[in-house]
Parts: C-alpha cells; sequence; structure tokens
C-alpha cells in the first residue's frame, strides 16, 4: 500500500532512484522530443501512485514542451498543420480523465504498452510510408482525439499521436516543434483536470518544482546530443525508444 502523504512515499534510496529517472527522462526528451514521462512515470510509480506521479511531473512536462515548441521558429507552421489536431487531444482528454482515478494501474501500463508499440510495430510490417497532406487534415485529428481519450483513461496521452507524427516522417526540428505543441496543450488539460479531482495539490506542486533540476539538465545534455544525429538515424532512434518504452509498460502491466 503506498502512502498517504507524497514525502513519506521516499527513503534516500528511492529519491535518488526518483532522481535518476527524472534525468533520465529529461535526457531522452532533449534527445528525440518525448520520453519525459514514459521513463519517468513509470520509476516514480515504484513509489506513489500512477496518479501521484503524473502530478509530480506537470510542472516539468508543461515548460519542456513549451520550451520545445517555442525552440526554432516553427510556431506559425506548426499551428497551421496541427491547431486541429490540438484541439480534438484536449477534447479527447477531457472525456476519458474521469477513468485515470479509478482505473487499476496494471491495466494503465498495459493499456499504454499496446498503443506504444504501434509505431514499431507498423515499421516492421512496412506501413511507415507518410500519409498524403491530404488524408493527414483528418487522419491527425482523429489521432489526437483518439489520443487524448486514452491518456485521459492512463494518464499517458502521448504515443498515438507521436507515432502518427512519426509516421509522416517530419523533420526532426519540425517533429520536436509538433509534439512540444501537443504535449504543451494536453499537459495543461490534464492538470486541470487532476487538480480538480484533488490529485494535484499543495505537496505534488513542490516535488514538480523541485524535479525541474534533474529534468532540466537532462534536457539540456540530450538537445546537445540531437545536434549531431542525422534525420535517418533520429527515426531509428525513435523507433528504439518507443519499442523499448512500449515492452516497459508491458512488463510492468505483469
Amino acid at each position: 500500500m503506498q502512502p498517504d502523504s507524497l514525502w513519506q512515499a521516499f527513503t534516500a534510496l528511492s529519491l535518488t532512484i526518483a532522481i535518476i529517472g527524472l534525468f533520465a527522462g529529461g535526457l531522452c526528451k532533449g534527445a528525440v522530443g518525448i520520453g519525459l514521462p514514459f521513463i519517468s512515470v513509470p520509476i516514480l510509480a515504484l513509489f506513489v501512485s500512477v496518479p501521484k506521479a503524473l502530478a509530480i511531473l506537470a510542472i516539468p512536462i508543461f515548460l519542456t514542451n513549451a520550451l520545445q515548441f517555442f525552440q526554432g521558429g516553427l510556431i506559425r507552421p506548426v499551428l497551421k498543420r496541427y491547431g486541429l489536431t490540438t484541439a480534438m487531444l484536449v477534447i479527447g482528454i477531457g472525456m476519458g480523465t474521469q477513468l485515470l482515478i479509478t482505473m487499476p494501474v496494471r491495466l494503465s501500463y498495459l493499456l499504454m504498452g499496446l498503443v506504444i508499440l504501434t509505431y514499431p510495430a507498423l515499421r516492421l510490417t512496412g506501413r511507415s510510408q507518410p500519409f498524403s497532406l491530404q488524408r493527414e487534415t483528418w487522419l491527425a485529428p482523429s489521432a489526437g482525439f483518439l489520443s487524448g481519450l486514452l491518456g485521459g483513461i492512463t494518464g499517458f496521452f502521448a504515443p498515438v499521436i507521436v507515432a502518427f507524427l512519426a509516421i509522416q516522417r517530419l523533420d526532426k526540428n519540425l517533429f520536436s516543434a509538433s509534439v512540444g505543441l501537443i504535449l504543451f496543450s494536453g499537459t495543461i488539460a490534464l492538470s486541470s483536470f487532476l487538480a480538480s479531482f484533488g490529485v494535484l495539490g499543495r505537496e505534488e506542486l513542490i516535488a514538480s518544482a523541485l524535479s525541474l533540476i534533474p529534468i532540466f539538465i537532462g534536457l539540456l545534455t540530450g538537445q546537445k546530443i540531437r545536434q549531431y544525429i542525422s534525420q535517418k538515424s533520429f527515426e531509428r532512434i525513435l523507433t528504439v525508444v518507443m519499442t523499448l518504452l512500449g515492452i516497459t509498460m508491458i512488463l510492468r502491466a505483469l
């Protein structure tokens, strides 16, 4: 049974493990544009509930995605291309969030593990050719809504939409900015709903602010690494990361 108080959940050893998990999540986020909650939440969830783990990451996810979106001068093209997709994501989160509070942790991990493995599976089966821009106009908002709905239920709203964007084989900087916009907006929505259910309180906000330190150290390190990654290598790393994350989630459910 997990403690009622957030601070009672951590010993010196578990705190060290949590800090390493936060750094690793920031490192992955900086290098390939995703991975912060997928890496850090399962580690934090060893000591606290999944909703509380998500609450601890509320501020870092918000700030890292804001930074990711506003960097690079791609705000206008990203908004034009994925503004509707982002709106549909938020609507989906609103419809699914209430179930997050009552869903068994293992079922949450199993669902998200299967969703995360969507992109690697499509790559392996050959369905990795980008959709035309005409088809994207309705497929992207649909993927955004489904991603938000699953995110509202499980707390992880990135996998479906990230898999879709990965299939589109966007330039690595456009991919990073697009993911930043979508996750930035989704985090605001999810955090608002968590706060309304009393999961995001004073203790969680303090822990969330403190978690910025290891996460941003990892983020800046990852961004430096990304400068030396080619587009082809970027796509391969993205596939490997999503495969490992998906398998990890499923193993956590067993």
